[in-house]
C-alpha cells in the first residue's frame, strides 16, 4: 500500500532586542523563516520509521532494500528522498554503510539537534550495490527517532 499522506516542515521564529540608554530598545521581529515542501506522493511512497537505541560508540547498519513497513509490507525500494533524525543523549552520525553503502548523507547531529533533509528530485537511487546506511553513536548512549522517505515506483 503506497503512502497516502506525508508532510515535512521546519521553521524558526525569533525576536531580537537591544537595550538603548535613554530611549526604547531597538527591536526586530517577531520574524520567521520556514519551509513546508509538498511531498510528491507519486514518488515518495514509503516511510521507514526507526527508533535507534545505541550504546556509546555503537553502530547500526540499516538496509533500505530490506525492511517491513508500518503496515506489514516489504516494499522494493528504488529511491531515497529524505530523512529526519533527532538524537538524544549523544551525537549520532549517518554515513554510507560499509557494505553496499548508499552514498547519500554524511552528517553528525549533536545531542538535542535535528537533521532534516529532503531531495524531491531525482532522489537517490537505491539498488543492490547502494542500499545501506550506517548510524554511529557518539561517546555516550543515544536514542534517536529517524524517519526516511523512500520510493518504490
Amino acid at each position: 500500500m503506497p503512502l497516502t499522506a506525508a508532510s515535512l516542515s521546519a521553521s524558526l521564529g525569533w525576536t531580537l532586542s537591544k537595550p538603548q540608554t535613554g530611549s526604547q530598545a531597538t527591536k526586530q521581529g517577531p520574524d520567521a523563516v520556514g519551509f513546508g515542501p509538498t511531498v510528491d506522493l507519486t514518488k515518495v511512497t514509503q516511510v521507514l520509521r526507526l527508533r535507534l537505541v545505541l550504546a556509546g560508540a555503537a553502530t547500526q547498519t540499516v538496509d533500505l532494500s530490506t525492511f517491513t513497513n508500518l503496515v506489514g509490507e516489504t516494499p522494493a525500494i528504488l529511491k531515497a528522498y529524505g530523512l529526519i533524525m533527532a538524537p538524544v543523549g549523544s551525537t549520532l552520525a549517518i554515513a554510507q554503510g560499509g557494505t553496499n553503502g548508499l552514498v547519500w548523507l554524511a552528517e553528525t547531529v549533536p545531542d538535542g539537534g535535528v537533521l532534516c533533509f529532503y531531495q524531491p528530485s531525482p532522489g537517490k537511487t537505491v539498488d543492490a550495490t547502494h542500499k545501506t546506511l550506517l548510524f554511529t553513536a557518539g561517546p555516550a548512549a543515544v536514542t534517536a527517532d529517524v524517519a526516511i522517505l523512500l520510493g518504490d515506483v
